[in-house]
């Protein structure tokens, strides 16, 4: 696993280092450079000063016997003739004709091992005066500078490498610290991060944590809600179940056990209904993000679920009808969970109806808004309005189920799942009065869709 301390202290240090040893080198041939620059001109001045010592106008002689140079000689004197013969030398050691050059100005000549930098200067009598010296020592010399140059460069480099990881470990403290409170959050501990004292830097990266264990924790929070409520609401139909059950085992005669069965069959379709209704609603969770890339024909999936009610509604005598003369924009959503949705409009809407009644589905679009408005309208009972808002609440039944004529078996979970996948495609849902008839002033529950996407 990769540390972005160490990474980040390597990549500093390495390239100091590189810094420091790049400003040794640059020190290191500037400095030769300028060495070179004042020891020719100083060269120049011996090989002037020899000539005047020993004499512009002195007469060639045989070569002087030079003792050996002292310990430390840097510079060397010799004095020739044209022809090449040696006249004087300061420096016995050097091979006689190893530096005799007839061309006056600076050379650079080797002897031996070494190279020599020389300058040669004419005389009025035709003696040639050198002075040489070896490049070696102004090498070291300049090598010398750049090492007590780089020695220093690299304390300061390890210095500042100390000051570095101090100040990163100081300033690391509040992502350290950041990083145990998360480690401590568990699924009943999801509270928010404290962010007063945090960087700025790391901020950010902190505020996303809360707000996803924010949502986490309402998720969580709604999963118990959901499974609590469920276990409440499946013990009322398997209790009625045992007791048909025990019934059935019971009965007396054949009429007894007939009717025991219907009952059994009844709470069963009851139950089964129920147990759907809540695998539907909890598909729909509350992080579920609506697929934007389907493009969804309204008019079709509305005439589709229409038909499939079809049936039902003329078995039990109830006109159902579709008005979709009116044209709609394109919709992008999930057209699965708009299926559902217009399913337990429609299928509530023939619930609350009695025979002969009514229930009409309308799509069109808003003129002044755009907005898709998609209703459901029956002749029904009704809801009062004082209890409208309460509808949408998981397993609440309004008063106006159990009526004089019959009881509606429900599970108080349609309107939670509309109104949840309303929710998930921007849509509102709102109550209203339907068709006035008979048992009531009706019901119109219409969902208005954003234009052109979920």
């Amino acid at each position: 696993m990769r540390s972005i301390r160490i990474s980040l202290l390597v990549w500093l240090i390495t390239w100091q280092l590189l810094a420091a040893l790049l400003l040794a080198m640059s020190t290191y041939a500037h400095t030769l450079a300028r060495i070179n620059d004042l020891n020719d001109a100083e060269l120049r001045q011996v090989a002037l000063s020899a000539m005047l010592h020993y004499g512009e106008h002195h007469e060639p002689e045989a070569a002087e016997s030079a003792a050996p140079p002292p310990d430390g000689l840097t510079l060397m004197i010799q004095v020739w003739t044209r022809d090449g013969r040696m006249v004087h030398s300061s420096g016995g050691h050097v091979d006689p004709g190893s530096w005799f050059t007839p061309t006056t100005g600076y050379a650079t000549r080797t002897v031996g091992e070494h190279r020599w930098r020389v300058y040669t200067h004419e005389g009025a009598n035709g003696l040639l005066f050198q002075a040489g010296q070896d490049l070696e020592q102004r090498e070291e010399i300049a090598f010398d500078i750049a090492l007590k140059m780089l020695i220093p460069s690299v304390a300061i480099v390890l210095l500042i490498s100390a000051v570095l990881t101090y100040a990163l470990n100081q300033h690391l403290r509040p992502l350290a610290a950041t990083s145990q409170e998360i480690e401590r959050r568990s699924a009943t501990s999801l509270e928010a991060i404290d962010v007063a004292n945090l960087p700025v830097e790391i901020l950010p990266l902190v505020e996303s944590i809360n707000a996803l264990m924010q949502r986490l924790n309402k998720a969580l929070a709604a999963q118990r809600q959901f499974t609590a409520d469920a276990a409440h609401e499946l013990r009322t139909p398997l209790t009625a179940l045992r007791l048909q059950l025990r019934l059935l085992g019971s009965a007396h005669d054949e009429a007894e056990r007939e009717a025991a069965m219907a009952d059994m069959h009844g709470g069963i379709e009851r139950a089964t209904r129920q147990v759907e209704q809540l695998l539907a609603l909890s598909r729909l969770d509350p992080e579920a993000v609506v697929s934007a890339d389907v493009v969804i024909d309204l008019t079709e999936l509305v005439r589709s679920v229409v038909a499939d009610f079809s049936l039902r509604a003329q078995s039990e005598g109830i006109d159902l009808g579709a008005d979709l003369t009116h044209q709609v924009g394109a919709f992008d959503g999930n057209p699965d969970q708009l299926k559902v949705l217009l399913n337990n409009l429609i299928d509530n809407a023939l619930r609350y109806s009695r025979h002969g009644g009514h229930v009409d589905v309308r799509l069109a679009t808003d003129r002044n808004s755009g907005m898709i408005v998609l209703e459901v309208i029956d002749d029904g009972p009704g809801i009062a309005p004082e209890e409208r808002p309460r509808v949408f609440d998981r397993f609440y039944r309004a008063a106006s189920s159990q009526t004089e004529e019959k009881t509606i078996d429900g599970t108080g979970l349609g309107m939670a799942i509309v109104k949840s996948i309303a929710d998930h495609h921007g849509a509102t849902v709102t109550l209203g009065d339907g068709l006035p008839g008979r048992r009531g002033p009706g019901l119109s529950v219409q969902v208005r869709f954003p234009p052109g996407s979920s």
